[in-house]
């Protein structure tokens, strides 16, 4: 029986969610919700009047960033100079194992989940990479995890053993893309008031008087 080894099972799923975006460029900037349901993906801005709701898709990754605060010297520098992102997913092996590496060895990192297809957009225009998970020390990136991920640490000074106080507490995992925000229903107009019943003719002088 062939193994699939974890990494090539994290690449499959993430090339799963890309073949939701097949008709979609690469280089879109927006992601269209129509009335319908329906999503499209466009470098173009929807017109303006249009319906449905639109998610500018970031074309760089901020927030979420690690604290310097209260970690050695060294440590600080090197989170400064030299920040350390984690492209990772939910229920993929390989990502685990990046994350134990990089929690074992004290590295303060940032992690953005690719779990959804405008997530998976995003990281294909950001790193080229549609296989997880995806490290970034600086502006150097490496994919899988291998004797690469400890190069590249060692070469931006990050300590072999680590040196986070006790009370460190690890930035938020956060979604590559942000949430498409729903769009508010439309409003409808007032129902206008029932219309007040006819008034009852004028009685001329001249016209027969009726009693009971």
């Amino acid at each position: 029986m062939r193994r699939t080894s974890p990494l090539a099972r994290c690449g499959a799923g993430l090339a799963g969610l890309l073949l939701l975006l097949s008709a979609s460029p690469l280089l879109a900037q927006y992601r269209i919700v129509g009335p319908d349901g329906k999503v499209t993906y466009s470098d173009q801005p929807p017109p303006p009047g249009s319906t449905g709701t639109t998610l500018r898709l970031p074309t760089e990754t901020g927030g979420g960033a690690p604290s310097t605060a209260n970690l050695p010297k060294a440590l600080a520098d090197a989170v400064r100079q030299f920040p350390v992102t984690l492209y990772a997913r939910k229920d993929c092996r390989a990502c685990d194992m990046g994350r134990d590496y990089l929690r074992k060895r004290g590295i303060p990192f940032k992690e953005l989940s690719v779990e959804t297809a405008a997530d998976a957009l995003v990281l294909k225009r950001l790193t080229g990479e549609q296989t997880l998970p995806v490290l970034l020390v600086g502006k150097q990136q490496s994919k899988g995890t291998g004797p690469d991920w400890a190069q590249l640490l060692d070469a931006a000074g990050y300590p072999e053993e680590s040196q986070l106080p006790r009370n460190y507490q690890a930035p938020p995992v956060r979604p590559l893309a942000p949430p498409v925000a729903t769009a508010p229903a439309a409003s409808q107009p007032p129902e206008a008031p029932p219309a007040a019943p006819p008034a009852p003719p004028a009685n001329p002088g001249n016209a027969p008087r009726i009693v009971f």
